[in-house]
């Protein structure tokens, strides 16, 4: 009888001991969120659209570079807007998959009053079987941006006889970082930690390209990660996989 009370209790706790584990294990807490985009006030209307529409009657063109994308905050029906504190920021592009040739495209940066600030033409690469994406900055042989906005463009010619390009726009608000994040930046030691600080102050453009010039140099995984959650919180997807970009024509 002992044995039998015995053999019982042993079971009973073993059974408690598994039902313990059972939860623990579901109440292990998720992967802490890397990133966190707190959108800013966005300004009154009037900023150029083209996220996802060509700049063009529908064609062959449009129809191959369909999946082209900036990748900037919609903040308005096919209204891209975003923030910088730099002086030459970097805007960045999801480029369709499968492009078997080399496209020429015009990269243009204009004030708010409409006066062109840099215009050059490029060579769009090709790309493999899946999307690529690219970067376009404000180069040192164009005046550094102060605080104000900017409107920016980019458009391509999928094929050269076709005068018609496709064509995505878009705004940069430049203004100056402010003494609390000039702060957390200053004692920030990894491109992460300083993407994380632009992304709580409503930064996109530099918390974005903070995390795209370590992924272009380093592949890293937290990186890689805080990407695609920054992107997807602005219903954003884009692979990081990024190619150099670009040639001058």
């Amino acid at each position: 009888m002992s044995f039998i009370k015995a053999s019982v209790a042993a079971f009973t706790l073993s059974i408690v001991s598994l039902l313990g584990i059972v939860h623990l294990s579901e109440a292990k807490p998720q992967t802490p969120q890397r990133i966190r985009f707190d959108p800013p006030t966005p300004p009154d209307p009037g900023e150029p659209s083209d996220r996802g529409q060509g700049g063009g009657s529908r064609g062959p063109c449009e129809e191959r570079y369909q999946s082209f994308t900036a990748l900037v905050p919609v903040i308005r029906p096919d209204t891209l807007w975003g923030l910088t504190v730099r002086d030459r920021p970097t805007v960045w592009f999801s480029l369709p998959a499968q492009l078997n040739t080399e496209a020429p495209a015009q990269w243009r940066l204009q004030d708010a009053k409409g006066k062109l600030i840099y215009k050059t033409i490029l060579r769009i690469p090709k790309t493999t079987s899946t999307s690529q994406i690219i970067s376009l900055s404000v180069p040192t042989t164009a005046p550094p941006l102060t605080k104000g906005t900017y409107r920016w463009e980019l458009a391509i010619f999928c094929d050269e006889s076709i005068d018609t390009p496709v064509v995505r726009r878009g705004t940069i608000e430049h203004m100056t970082a402010s003494p609390k994040l000039q702060q957390e930046l200053a004692i920030a030691k990894t491109p992460l930690e300083r993407a994380t600080n632009y992304a709580k102050y409503g930064i996109w453009y530099d918390a974005l390209s903070e995390l795209g010039t370590q992924i272009r140099v380093s592949k890293n995984n937290n990186a890689i990660a805080a990407w695609n959650e920054l992107l997807q919180q602005q219903n954003l997807t884009a692979p990081p996989t990024i190619t150099p970009c670009c040639t001058t024509k």
